[in-house]
């Protein structure tokens, strides 16, 4: 039994100095509960967009396949009491989380829960410049097995 305190939980901490390690520590044995990360198999997009944010992943998943031209499959998950979307985009997986309502924990319980092995995690108003085979090809990737890049809130502060 999953004795780990709940995402929700873990995201409502302040961060600091003093509590970025066991923030850390808890999102990483979040991570590992069961089921396991990254149990699936093959690279793709996973991102959240439901509610508001639908209308955004909807363009972002358009643009993956029209502008990047990858056909890597894409889950969009929305949370448990949230409508799923019909969209007409080849290769969209709608799924609905089971046990998240939605906002910053549906994002990593979406990366826990996916079928890929290989996860390409967006916000649903990010667009990637690279499809997601290039990303986890990168040396990058392939030395740390992760890459990241900061949420920029305000562009005019960089």
């Amino acid at each position: 039994m999953n004795t780990s305190p709940s995402l929700a939980t873990i995201l409502q901490v302040p961060l600091s100095s003093g509590t970025a390690k066991p923030i850390i520590d808890l999102v990483v044995g979040f991570l590992q509960s069961d089921p396991p990360l990254l149990s699936g198999e093959g690279t793709g997009y996973v991102m959240s967009a439901g509610g508001r944010y639908a209308k955004h992943g909807y363009a972002t998943c358009r643009f993956i396949r029209e502008i990047l031209q990858d056909d890597a499959p894409i889950e969009v998950w929305v949370g448990k009491n949230e409508a799923i979307e019909n969209w007409d985009i080849p290769f969209v997986l709608h799924r609905q989380s089971p046990d998240t309502d939605g906002g910053w924990p549906l994002k990593a319980n979406a990366v826990r829960l996916s079928h890929f092995q290989h996860v390409v995690f967006l916000d649903s108003d990010c667009l990637p410049m690279q499809s997601a085979k290039a990303l986890t090809a990168s040396p990058e990737y392939q030395k740390t097995g992760a890459l990241f890049f900061p949420d920029v809130a305000d562009c005019r502060k960089s």
